[in-house]
């Protein structure tokens, strides 16, 4: 499993439509995730793909293209 397709596992367990979601979409805006959903997610993403995330970074990332970038990149250099 790559890691979009991790993500988006992890959104539709959160009830995201992962159908509904490109690299365009806007994290806060568009799926209106708060910053305790961001942090659920962040957890998640680590747990799942066995990486450390930094909480103040993911929260500046704005688009789904953008935290795909960042967890790609936090993987390779796991």
């Amino acid at each position: 499993m790559d890691v979009r397709d991790a993500l988006l596992d992890i959104l539709s367990k959160l009830e995201f439509d992962p159908d509904q979601i490109d690299d365009n979409t806007r994290v806060r805006d568009d799926l209106a995730i708060d910053s305790t959903e961001l942090t659920e997610i962040v957890l998640a993403i680590e747990k799942k793909l066995d990486v450390v995330l930094d909480d103040e970074e993911f929260q500046q990332l704005q688009t789904f293209g953008d935290v795909v970038k960042y967890v790609s990149a936090a993987h390779r250099a796991h």
